[in-house]
């Protein structure tokens, strides 16, 4: 058997897996951009949380008997601790595929340190996790890394990336 091959045929061939990979690289970028974006609201979401909605599955412990008081005893003590932590979970742009979600200690080091002590029980009572409940609501451990669970909307955005884009690629 002869095969002939057209030598246009391949360079279009080329040139639309070079596009294939753009298009994957962008759709991507903007899955892990939401991903992010899903895990520092999520964050946000747990901070200062007194009660559980009957509707909602939250992540987050209840604050306990020291922090309520903590919090409540001073208002003005409230509001700064809580919006320091707050305003600062962020994202930031690594590069095209990667993001960072979190609170970077150098945009605020004291609401990085209050967030630690949160984090960890450091001398404000039992600890009170923020971050790690965040991380396990996204992902299971899978051996030495950490895999997103299924059927959770970031599951859903990153299987969707090579559909995406082959479907602008080859307009199918």
């Amino acid at each position: 058997m002869k095969a002939i091959v057209n030598k246009s045929d391949v360079q279009r061939a080329f040139k639309n897996l070079d596009l294939l990979e753009k298009e994957i690289a962008h759709f991507g970028g903007i899955a892990a951009k939401k991903a992010a974006g899903e895990y520092a609201s999520l964050v946000r979401s747990g901070i200062g949380t007194q009660a559980t909605p009957m509707f909602v599955k939250t992540p987050w412990k209840l604050l306990s008997e020291i922090w309520k008081k903590a919090k409540t005893a001073y208002e003005d003590k409230f509001w700064i601790e809580t919006g320091g932590i707050y305003r600062n979970v962020k994202t930031k742009v690594i590069s095209q595929l990667e993001y960072f979600a979190g609170l970077i200690k150098a945009d605020d080091p004291e609401a990085f340190e209050r967030a630690m002590r949160n984090e960890y029980g450091f001398g404000l009572g039992p600890e009170r996790p923020l971050f790690r409940p965040a991380i396990d609501f996204f992902t299971k451990k899978a051996g030495d890394y950490r895999q997103i669970k299924k059927n959770t909307m970031i599951w859903k955005e990153f299987k969707s990336v090579v559909v995406k884009a082959i479907r602008k690629v080859y307009g199918r």
